[in-house]
């Protein structure tokens, strides 16, 4: 699932294909201190709490918490309910697991990180800000927006935290505006940045004919120096990432594309955007254990986006906008929510996590 607009703001909705795989918390906090050879010494006391900027070499003292979520809380086991069978690139898979287990995420949770103090920005179609994933959460807004269940979906996943479902950063804050113009994206990517918000996720393109070279960039943004609305946006978004903020763009949900398209291989074009830029994309999971073994690409490939490039989960029972406690795929036979519209905030609430488990420490 994904929303695709034009450049007048038009959405077209695309049902995306399956997204999964591999944001792997646990690899991502203990590859930030080395390996075991580095002679990096033993681990703190770190009795389940905050991490802190400490390296962890051993996350065994976790796993029996991080299981026991997954196994007993019916906010994790949510996930387990999706199974279905999808046909990618001329093969056929049957899903059945938790994207939570799939990222490593309730090691994270397990070890007390949430996202707490952390903004995370969705800039999307609109979104149903009463509903009970988002209860008890600051809520920021740029400009008004209508109740829609994409953008529901894709906060759920990043920050959701209720009794019946847990987001990647259940404990982060929210920052929520329209994609519906250059103007909106602008100030979205404006007020993130006065606000200090971690990540902007952004769950949709311009479109798989759109990508990155010189003919469609002058096409989405206008000639430099032109003053035109597309030129503010990038502005924006360099002052935001030079500021240390991340843009998490979700990939073309295409299997064969030629190319992710040109927000998530944006820095392509524009290179000072490389060190707070990432692009998304989706695979399926094999694991042994907690360790993810091999994985499957479902969507477009990294392609020239590989620099700054990571897969996701992106198969989720997520909150929509039809009720205040509804979440699509949960016990009505529905098919869970899947795309890159869903891998993307699974980034974007990681980042929120390694924000508060390493504060002294840059995004990049």
């Amino acid at each position: 699932m994904k929303s695709e607009i034009s450049l007048d703001g038009t959405v077209r909705r695309g049902r995306g294909q399956l997204c999964l795989l591999a944001v792997s918390m646990s690899a991502l906090l203990a590859g930030c201190g080395g390996d075991d050879s580095s002679g990096g010494g033993s681990d703190p006391d770190l009795s389940p709490g905050l991490l802190s900027q400490y390296y962890v070499q051993d996350f065994s003292r976790y796993t029996s918490a991080a299981r026991q979520l997954i196994d007993d809380s019916a906010r994790y086991t949510l996930q387990l309910a999706r199974v279905g069978r999808y046909i990618m690139g001329g093969q056929s898979f049957t899903i059945s697991d938790n994207p939570i287990r799939h990222s490593g995420v309730h090691y994270a949770h397990a070890a007390g990180l949430t996202g707490a103090g952390q903004i995370i920005a969705i800039t999307d179609g609109g979104f149903l800000t009463t509903h009970d994933a988002f209860e008890g959460k600051s809520i920021h807004t740029f400009g008004s927006f209508p109740v829609d269940d994409h953008g529901t979906a894709v906060a759920s996943v990043a920050a959701g935290d209720s009794d019946r479902m847990v987001g990647v950063a259940p404990g982060a804050d929210l920052l929520l505006g329209s994609f519906s113009n250059m103007s909106n994206r602008t100030g979205i990517v404006s007020l993130a940045r006065q606000l200090g918000a971690v990540a902007i996720n952004n769950s949709w393109t311009f479109g798989d004919g759109y990508q990155a070279n010189d003919t469609d960039y002058r096409r989405v943004f206008g000639a430099a120096g032109s003053g035109s609305d597309g030129q503010d946006y990038l502005l924006a978004m360099r002052s935001y990432v030079n500021d240390g903020g991340v843009m998490v763009f979700g990939a073309s949900n295409s299997y064969s594309a030629s190319g992710p398209g040109i927000m998530a291989a944006l820095p392509v074009v524009e290179a000072d955007l490389t060190s707070g830029w990432l692009a998304v994309i989706n695979g399926v999971p094999s694991m042994t254990n907690d360790d993810i073994v091999s994985a499957r690409r479902l969507s477009s490939a990294c392609l020239e986006a590989a620099a700054w490039c990571i897969a996701a989960d992106g198969t989720w029972i997520a909150a929509t906008a039809t009720g205040v406690s509804d979440y699509q795929g949960d016990d009505r036979g529905e098919t869970p929510i899947t795309g890159t519209s869903i891998a993307a905030p699974m980034v974007s609430g990681a980042v929120a996590l390694l924000a508060e488990a390493f504060p002294e420490l840059s995004p990049r």
